[in-house]
């Protein structure tokens, strides 16, 4: 396994999967269901195999991509290279999808909103494409705490966890307790929360580490 982000705070190597699969639909049901919905707007790729790679994003005001300032620094502090990778809240997967071009093997993409899966399976098959190696990539249309709670059973674990749920959103807490009592991270893994910079963080764990952009804030948190 490679090196991962270690518990006291100073961070080396995580790393990442990827296997298609969408659950009761296809992607015509998903383009036919979105027609006159959603529209595109671009964001890139900030590092990796696929930097400088446009991906495509819905003009739905309610999906707020994490800005490309804050991927690029997210990714300066961690390296995701061979191990397992959940991007949760996913919205249009750039975050999974910056994974995968920074080398990473296997990730896991959970977003239940229909209309934005298809956005997704492009975003991936796009970055796919400019990869030296296959990877392989897992795309879960399911709400993400109830996803989290059925990981000790379906035995899905992970070197790595992010989660942007919305800004307004009250179930930080829910969350991160599904993940610990569902130990969703392997040994040593860690779980990045992203959330407003004024906002109170959940007080039932405490992170291992914070870091500021703007509006936003990361936490870091390790379950042992």
């Amino acid at each position: 396994m490679a090196h991962r982000a270690n518990r006291s705070g100073l961070w080396a190597h995580v790393h990442i999967k990827i296997c298609t699969c969408l659950e009761g639909t296809t992607a015509d049901y998903f383009f036919a269901g979105s027609r006159g919905v959603v529209s595109f707007h671009t964001m890139r790729i900030v590092g990796g195999h696929a930097r400088g790679c446009t991906l495509a994003g819905p003009g739905n005001k309610k999906i707020r991509p994490t800005p490309d300032k804050v991927r690029q620094a997210l990714f300066n502090m961690i390296e995701v290279e061979g191990d397992s990778f959940c991007d949760l809240f996913a919205g249009t997967g750039a975050i999974g999808c910056e994974a995968l071009s920074r080398g990473a093997v296997s990730v896991t993409i959970v977003e239940h909103h229909l209309p934005t899966v298809v956005i997704i399976r492009q975003n991936i098959e796009k970055v796919s494409k400019m990869l030296p190696t296959p990877a392989q990539t897992r795309v879960v249309k399911q709400d993400a705490v109830e996803f989290l709670r059925g990981c000790g059973q379906a035995g899905n674990r992970f070197d790595f966890i992010y989660c942007d749920p919305p800004y307004d959103w009250d179930g930080r807490s829910a969350l991160l307790t599904a993940a610990h009592n569902a130990r969703a991270l392997l040994p040593d893994g860690i779980f990045i929360l992203e959330m407003p910079a004024k906002s109170l963080q959940p007080p039932e764990f405490e992170p291992i580490k914070e870091k500021r952009y703007g509006d936003t804030k990361l936490l870091f948190y390790s379950f042992g």
